[in-house]
């Protein structure tokens, strides 16, 4: 096959899903032979003051792969002239990307011989439906879904191609918590998630409180609702929950915990979730977004409605730790996270860049 020049565009060298799809998906693609560059459109950020976008910098140029800090402007032309001089399109070259506030600058490039691929990446969107998909429909030649709600909605109203693909992890980096033994007291609960209105970290709070101390929550994130956060666990008087912040080394910390939880109003495909399942963690989540796909009800964990009682919760945490269910549950996980392996998104998206081209002709 043919290479590419790939360029993907996403907001900050940040631990959000997006961000570390680009991550995984970028190093398989460069050792393909392709040129890989990484654009972030988001705040300026002092690389070194921030200890992982300094790891995942460093680990782009280790695999030969470009990374460049741009400030997209308001409008898409101001924001063009920033972008374009760093593209250097070629005759096939691919401009992915992954947010939409990148999208406006790239309106232009429809008059190149580029072919604008866009993922979109949750199940909700940044600004209302009929704004997003007219954008997309011109600046875009595909639109690619990670959730099944997002495909359904993106082959009606978008014009082009619209493809799913499912996101995927690096499955070799993920080390399993062996042996599979039943989890001792405290459990160790873990749940990876910025602080932010989507991931619901209260109900986290509340279903410590009902746990209570026989568990241990250690949340991994970030964010502008971080003090919200200790603030209701302080008012509930919870304090069998831990904040570390990002872990630049999170394929090795989570083989230390025993089930992951998630309490998301909204998700996409939650790379989170493939990540504990790589870990053989089993799983308690919300069902939503596309999370029965990575989480088998009863199988890998247990799924409870978005608007459940906290109560609920608590209980398919006890029963996913119980000792007659917890090995069987961490077993399946593990393996169900065989089908979420980057070598399989990373060919998915190359079958598909290769049809933009022809589709083209």
């Amino acid at each position: 096959m043919n290479t590419f020049k790939i360029i993907h565009i996403i907001h900050s060298l940040a631990p959000g899903g997006a961000e570390n799809l680009v991550r995984a998906l970028a190093k398989v693609q460069r050792r393909d032979g392709n040129a890989v560059d990484v654009f972030t459109v988001g705040p300026p950020v002092d690389i070194t003051a921030n200890a992982y976008a300094e790891r995942f910098r460093e680990d782009l140029k280790l695999a030969g792969i470009g990374w460049h800090q741009l400030t997209l402007a308001k409008t898409p032309h101001a924001a063009l002239t920033q972008l374009e001089p760093h593209l250097s399109l070629g005759p096939r070259s691919i401009v992915h990307c992954h947010i939409f506030r990148g999208l406006p600058a790239l309106l232009t490039l429809q008059r190149s011989s580029a072919r604008v691929v866009y993922t979109h990446h949750n199940s909700t969107y940044p600004v209302p439906p009929w704004l997003l998909y007219w954008v997309a429909n011109r600046s875009a030649d595909v639109f690619v879904s990670v959730c099944l709600s997002t495909d359904y909605e993106a082959k009606a109203r978008f014009r082009g191609p619209s493809r799913m693909i499912h996101n995927g992890i690096t499955l070799s980096s993920y080390r399993v918590h062996e042996p599979m033994r039943v989890p001792a007291c405290p459990v160790r609960l873990v749940m990876i998630g910025s602080f932010t209105a989507q991931k619901n970290h209260l109900r986290a709070v509340e279903i410590m409180s009902i746990l209570g101390p026989k568990y241990h929550l250690t949340i991994f994130g970030t964010g502008p609702l971080e003090q919200r956060i200790l603030d209701a666990a302080r008012d509930l008087g919870v304090d069998n929950i831990e904040l570390p912040g990002v872990s630049s080394t999170l394929p090795n910390a989570l083989a230390r915990f025993d089930l992951m939880i998630q309490t998301s109003d909204w998700e996409g495909m939650p790379l989170s979730l493939i990540e504990g399942h790589a870990a053989g963690l089993p799983i308690v989540a919300t069902n939503v977004g596309d999370t029965a796909a990575i989480v088998a009800d009863s199988l890998t964990g247990y799924l409870v409605p978005r608007d459940a009682p906290a109560v609920l919760m608590a209980e398919k945490v006890r029963q996913a730790t119980k000792e007659a269910t917890y090995t069987a549950l961490s077993q399946a996980a593990r393996t169900r996270s065989l089908q979420f392996d980057i070598m399989n998104t990373a060919k998915n998206y190359a079958n598909l860049y290769h049809h933009a081209f022809a589709d083209a002709q």
